[in-house]
């Protein structure tokens, strides 16, 4: 049992290193994008889209009053 334990021990003890060495990659390993070398891509990507004309309409936090609580009063009036 013990065997074991120290087993597991090592084998969480290496993934941790492994874990920290691949997350601590440097900058020659950054990732590049097609849109930073294709010259076609980038140029697609320079072009402003055309949005048509837009309106919202916000219909938020709605409430149904119940008549049966009242409806007279200076609340009322208007």
């Amino acid at each position: 049992m013990r065997a074991l334990t120290k087993i597991l021990h090592v084998a969480l003890c290496l993934l941790v290193l492994v874990s920290i060495v691949a997350c601590s990659a440097g900058k020659e390993t950054e990732p590049k994008f097609r849109y930073e070398s294709d010259a076609a891509l980038h140029t697609l990507l320079e072009a402003v889209p055309a949005y048509p004309e837009t309106s919202f309409v916000v219909f938020s936090d709605p409430h149904i009053y119940d008549p049966t609580l009242g409806t007279e009063g200076k609340a009322f009036e208007d």
